[in-house]
């Protein structure tokens, strides 16, 4: 695993939640994502779905599947 990879077990742990796998998944990832418009290559992203007082990142998951992001962090 290179410097820039991180593991869908890692990131649970690190995150103390829980792995939900729906769908057959990547289990690593090079880039780590929270800001839908800085998408370069869905394959292998991982989005964190944050919320903040303006904005709340659950409501770009749709269109980021679209896009062909498969793997999300999220809270609800």
């Amino acid at each position: 695993m290179g410097p820039n990879q991180y593991t869908i077990r890692s990131v649970a742990e690190v995150s103390g939640g829980d792995l939900i796998v729906k769908v057959p998944h990547h289990t690593s990832f090079e880039e780590l994502l929270t800001d839908s418009r800085k998408l370069t290559h869905p394959e292998i992203s991982l989005f964190f779905a944050l919320k903040g007082e303006r904005n709340d990142g659950h409501r770009f998951i749709p269109e980021l599947v679209k896009q062909g992001v498969s793997n999300f962090v999220v809270s609800e």
